[in-house]
């Protein structure tokens, strides 16, 4: 950040000193934090955008990022079982989180799934991950 002349103090934090000074004081300029979303927009990225996740429990909305139309999207997203219908609504999003920026992201990692030999069917890359597993006595 120096180097395109913004001062920087950084302020690393232990796990536990960490989650209440950025969730429930909010004591920071900025952060970087890392979001393990999975899959499933309805359970790793709705606690990021919508509004009701503003609070002191641990990675969710830290931003406080608030947009009633996020917030409408989302819950329409969560009513529906339609994938193509829900693919749009999240698309919709998407669009707007990127124009409004609550967030910047440095990084994206790859996630690793294990499972038990005897158990088969898994979509390690969708967000039916589980839907068509089973496993053998």
């Amino acid at each position: 950040m120096g180097a395109v002349g913004v001062a920087v103090t950084q302020r690393p934090l232990e796990p536990a000193v960490f989650a209440p000074a950025v969730f429930k004081d909010r004591n920071f300029d900025t952060n970087v934090i890392s979001y393990c979303n999975g899959p499933d927009p309805e359970i790793g990225v709705r606690r990021m955008y919508h509004s009701t996740q503003i609070g002191p429990a641990p990675f969710t909305n830290a931003a406080a990022y608030r947009s009633p139309q996020v917030d409408a999207l989302f819950d329409e997203a969560s009513r529906t079982v339609d994938r193509d219908r829900r693919s749009r609504l999240y698309r919709q999003i998407q669009e707007i989180v990127v124009q409004d920026l609550p967030y910047y992201w440095l990084v994206e990692t790859l996630s690793t799934r294990a499972w038990p030999a005897r158990c088969e069917g898994f979509k390690p890359w969708s967000g039916l991950f589980a839907e068509a597993a089973f496993c053998k006595p």
